[in-house]
């Protein structure tokens, strides 16, 4: 494992092993962290994890960070995809009272519950979408894509990733609002929110939860979507404390607590 990882820094080997690891290595069980993960190379970002062992690492530590100095009893991981973050905060911050994963898209769902069968975990997982009403949606997605988290649910975001249209596909799937579902007051909370430009709605549908409790949160948001969340966001009475190119703080009034918002440009950043 420690060749291929060194091997893979070299410019020729950096484009070549990734590709033999999707034909040859298709299913794997690897350990990551401290929990193990059932990962299919022929997925690009599954293929990553399976290099490198780990995931977003600069930025799931500095949330990590956040969780333990804030005492975070509760976290949501909603667009949890094979459930990396969600079963990383499992094994690593034993104070959590409960785990909450959303993951809408069928395929990605079956890996998630495949891979917290596989660590034991006690982790709430849901095969549903967060949103603004609860409702019966579609998910649009291309046969040719193996990127499991482009999927989206409006269906003009897919100019967005310049899909392939002749191979256009979509699923139904049911979305909910978190405040129908949770009903928690003065508790800290973290959230993670990453559905691909389906952001603004998650927020819409979670304002009792965000503004009656302690928040940390982390979203990814793409640039021509940014105005619009942070404008959301201080409506809740948050506040910006400060803003990087992909990252700001914000601080809800009522509770005096900061909060993490990550931006970026449709993929995750290094903080």
């Amino acid at each position: 494992m420690n060749i291929i990882k060194n091997l893979i820094k070299l410019p020729f080997f950096k484009r070549l092993i990734p590709s033999v690891l999707k034909i040859v290595k298709k299913k794997k069980i690897v350990k990551v962290n401290k929990f193990y993960l059932n990962l299919d190379c022929s997925y690009s970002h599954e293929r990553e994890i399976y290099i490198h062992r780990e995931y977003e690492k600069d930025q799931i530590f500095y949330l990590d960070k956040l969780i333990r100095e804030k005492n975070i009893e509760f976290f949501f991981d909603i667009g949890s995809c094979i459930g990396f973050y969600a079963l990383y905060f499992e094994k690593n911050n034993p104070n959590l009272k409960e785990i909450y994963s959303f993951e809408v898209n069928k395929l990605n769902f079956l890996k998630l519950k495949n891979n917290f069968k596989l660590n034991n975990s006690k982790i709430n997982a849901y095969n549903l979408g967060c949103s603004d009403k609860k409702t019966k949606s579609k998910i649009w997605y291309t046969s040719t894509s193996r990127m499991p988290g482009t999927a989206v649910l409006d269906v003009d975001d897919l100019e967005y990733y310049k899909y392939d249209k002749d191979s256009l596909n979509y699923a139904n799937v049911e979305l909910v609002k978190i405040d129908d579902m949770f009903n928690l007051k003065n508790k800290l909370i973290a959230l993670k929110i990453d559905v691909e430009r389906h952001e603004f709605y998650v927020l819409k549908g979670a304002k009792t939860l965000l503004c009656n409790n302690n928040i940390i949160m982390q979203i990814e948001i793409f640039p021509d979507m940014e105005d619009r969340i942070l404008t959301l966001l201080k409506s809740y009475n948050f506040k910006v404390l400060k803003k990087t190119s992909s990252l700001v703080f914000v601080e809800c009034k009522i509770y005096n607590l900061k909060s993490i918002v990550t931006l970026s440009s449709g993929v995750w950043k290094i903080l």
